[in-house]
C-alpha cells in the first residue's frame, strides 16, 4: 500500500476518531462534575433520603433542578442541587410565598412540608410542582412523604 492511500484511509477515520475523543473527553468531564460517588440506597437499605432523592427525584425524572437550582431557585429561593440539603433541611429554609419551611425538620408529618404539599398537588399549596414535565409520579411523591416521615435524613 503506499503512502497516498494510506493518508486517504488516515482522512476518512479522522472524523470518527474526532467523535469518539470529543464523546470519551464530555463523559470523564461529567463524572468530574459529580465530584461523588453515585449513592443507590440510604443507610436504610431504603430510597428515601436526600443523597438518593436529590440525583433520583429532584435533579432526575422529575426535573426540579430545571428550575431550582442556583441563582435561578425561582421565587421561592428553593434550591434543589446536590450542596443545598443544609438550607433545605437543616436550617428550615422559609417558602417565600407564606407556606411556611420547605421541610420542617421539627415535624415527620409530610403535611408540614412546604415542598411535600408542593408536589403533592393540594389546592390550599397553589400550582403543584413541578410546572414543567408534570407532576411527579405518585412514588415519586410517595418516596419524599417516606424521605420526610423519617425525619427527612440526608443519607
Amino acid at each position: 500500500m503506499n503512502n497516498q492511500s494510506k493518508m486517504d484511509r488516515f482522512k476518512k477515520a479522522l472524523p470518527i476518531l474526532l467523535i469518539l475523543v470529543a464523546a470519551l473527553v464530555l463523559a470523564s468531564c461529567r463524572a468530574a462534575e459529580t465530584g461523588k460517588e453515585e449513592i443507590t440506597e440510604c443507610e436504610d437499605g431504603s430510597l428515601a433520603c436526600w443523597a438518593v432523592i436529590q440525583p433520583t427525584i429532584f435533579a432526575g425524572s422529575g426535573g426540579c433542578t430545571g428550575c431550582h437550582t442556583g441563582a435561578g431557585a425561582g421565587p421561592s429561593g428553593l434550591s434543589l442541587d446536590a450542596d443545598q440539603y443544609e438550607a433545605v433541611v437543616t436550617n428550615g429554609l422559609e417558602s417565600g410565598q407564606g407556606g411556611g419551611k420547605m421541610i420542617d425538620a421539627s415535624s415527620t408529618d409530610p403535611n408540614d412540608s412546604f415542598l411535600y404539599r408542593k408536589v403533592a398537588g393540594p389546592p390550599d399549596a397553589g400550582a403543584q410542582m413541578p410546572l414543567v414535565g408534570g407532576p411527579l409520579s405518585a412514588g415519586d411523591v410517595a418516596t419524599i412523604a417516606e424521605w420526610i416521615g423519617k425525619g427527612s435524613p440526608e443519607f
